[in-house]
C-alpha cells in the first residue's frame, strides 16, 4: 500500500466519523449515524492492520538479510584463519 492510498483510506474513515457525529445528533438518524461510525472504524482498523502487516513483512526481510550477512562474516572469519 502506498502512502497516498493509506492517506485516502484514512480520509474516507474520517469522513465516515464526521457523518456519524452528524447522524447521532438526532434520534431519527441515529441508526444511519451508527452505521457510518461502524464503517469508519472498520476502514481505519483494516487499513492500520494492512499497514502494520506490510511493514512487519519488510522488517522480517531486513532481519533475514542481516542474519545472512552475519553468517557470511562468520564463515569468512573461519576462512581467513
Amino acid at each position: 500500500m502506498s502512502a497516498n492510498q493509506v492517506a485516502l483510506w484514512y480520509l474516507v474513515a474520517s469522513v465516515c466519523f464526521i457523518l456519524a457525529l452528524k447522524g447521532l445528533s438526532s434520534p431519527h438518524t441515529s441508526r444511519r449515524g451508527n452505521a457510518f461510525g461502524i464503517a469508519g472504524m472498520a476502514i481505519a482498523v483494516l487499513v492500520t492492520l494492512a499497514l502494520v502487516y506490510s511493514n512487519t513483512r519488510n522488517v522480517f526481510r531486513y532481519w533475514e538479510a542481516l542474519r545472512s550477512a552475519a553468517r557470511s562474516a562468520r564463515s569468512l572469519r573461519g576462512v581467513c584463519r
